[in-house]
């Protein structure tokens, strides 16, 4: 039940620097989806060498999510969930950082404004990010994670971002 606190994605930071030494990696493209779309998102605020990532039925505000649900806290118990959009930096990012926010505006488990807060929030910070409006699967119309798969592999093999905008139109799941 530690999910969306800190610790969770401080973890997942300390494994990718584990794998970066060991197999000597440069640069990172990452995907997540729900609650691996937050880890995602937590991500950008830790490293500088990230750049693609694929956050998808994100809860990239964890703090709006529960009160969007009329809660006082998480659905894990906790009131201290790590809220990525508050620590956004650019000058802690990857030059050539390149964001998908992928979502669909009618999931029922992740709501969409607690989702698109992180595009908001990039595009403050003149961050470059593309919002991908696509249908999840499943009765809530959460699922993503095949189509953050296929957008992390175009963005993995340096295809333009108004190509991947154009192959990830009707996207589904």
């Amino acid at each position: 039940m530690q999910r969306r606190r800190e610790m969770e994605s401080r973890q997942i930071n300390s494994a990718l620097d584990a794998l970066k030494q060991q197999w000597a990696i440069k640069e990172f493209v990452i995907a997540g989806q729900s609650g691996g779309g937050h880890v995602t998102a937590s991500l950008l605020t830790m490293r500088s060498d990230i750049v693609c990532a694929v956050p998808t039925s994100s809860p990239s505000s964890p703090s709006i999510r529960w009160k969007l649900y009329g809660r006082t806290r998480d659905t894990t118990g906790y009131a201290d969930s790590y809220e990525p959009t508050d620590k956004l930096n650019k000058t802690m990012m990857h030059p050539d950082l390149r964001v998908f926010m992928v979502g669909d505006p009618e999931d029922a488990n992740v709501l969409w404004p607690s989702q698109i807060v992180l595009a908001d929030k990039l595009t403050e910070q003149l961050i470059p990010v593309e919002v991908i409006k696509a249908s999840g699967t499943g009765p809530d119309r959460h699922g993503l994670s095949n189509t953050a798969r296929k957008v992390a592999s175009w963005c993995l093999q340096d295809i333009p971002t108004e190509k991947i905008l154009q192959k990830a139109r009707g996207l589904r799941g």
